[in-house]
């Protein structure tokens, strides 16, 4: 089973009376050592005869916590994956957004079980980046995105284009590729976006292609132009954007032809 990177460790509340016997020096070299076992795996080597007594004690609940963690991640990773492969066979069309997080697991991890869910994907939000290394994908940018649509069946594949001048200050575009006409659709970058909060943005993007692809009978170049005008719009503060139907008239303007 692959090890599970988290980005804490549980503390208990019966730790407390250990504690208050223990000197200050004694409490933070026990603590650092919890961290760095928890996060590393590193046995320590205390000096102190009652760190040393209380350790194999501590490490074994910890190793049970991580033995607990790691099998409720496995299930829901499988439960997620049986439940996209029952829409899938009930008709229904796959999104996957990649969105890889290095500090939630492996690069070789994600790799292994993006392998099995690839192949039920229909519309693919992947990064150039994303591409390269956890993929380990080779050549253009463009012969990338349609390679996943050659080696996994996918239809639509969609790459931002974000260029970032200052905090407060992008350029942004975005490619898209139609694996049925065998066609890249771009349009001029969207330049000078006074950033207010880049939270949530890359999910505004994703509901304004979907939303061009489903209201428009599919059409790439209507779902490209949505999806990078929901981005580049005046969003307000500390806003995520979720585009619904009545919604995107008023939110989505103008769309360039």
């Amino acid at each position: 089973m692959t090890q599970i990177k988290r980005s804490g460790i549980l503390m208990y509340f019966d730790m407390k009376p250990v504690l208050e016997r223990l000197s200050d020096h004694e409490v933070k070299e026990l603590l650092l050592a919890i961290l760095d076992y928890g996060e590393n795996g590193v046995v320590p080597e205390f000096h102190s005869a009652t760190l040393a007594c209380f350790w194999p004690l501590l490490a074994s609940r910890m190793d049970a916590d991580r033995e607990r963690y790691q099998q409720r991640v496995e299930s829901n990773r499988r439960a997620a994956i049986e439940m996209i492969r029952r829409f899938k066979q009930a008709g229904a069309q796959i999104s996957l957004d990649v969105n890889y997080r290095a500090n939630l697991w492996s690069e070789s991890d994600a790799y292994a079980t993006l392998q099995t869910v690839l192949p039920m994907v229909d519309v693919l939000f992947v990064s150039e980046e994303t591409s390269r290394r956890m993929f380990r994908k080779t050549g253009t940018r463009d012969a990338i995105m349609r390679s996943y649509c050659t080696e996994y069946g996918v239809s639509v594949v969609a790459a931002t284009d974000r260029v970032v001048i200052n905090p407060h200050k992008h350029d942004f575009g975005s490619t898209i590729y139609d694996a049925e006409s065998d066609r890249f659709f771009t349009e001029p970058p969207y330049r000078g976006i006074e950033v207010v909060d880049r939270i949530g943005s890359g999910d505004a993007y994703i509901s304004g292609v979907l939303y061009g692809l489903l209201c428009d009978g599919g059409s790439c170049r209507k779902a490209l132009a949505y999806g990078n005008a929901v981005i580049c719009s005046d969003i307000p503060e500390n806003t995520a954007v979720c585009v619904a139907a009545s919604a995107v008239p008023v939110t989505v303007s103008p769309l360039r032809s």
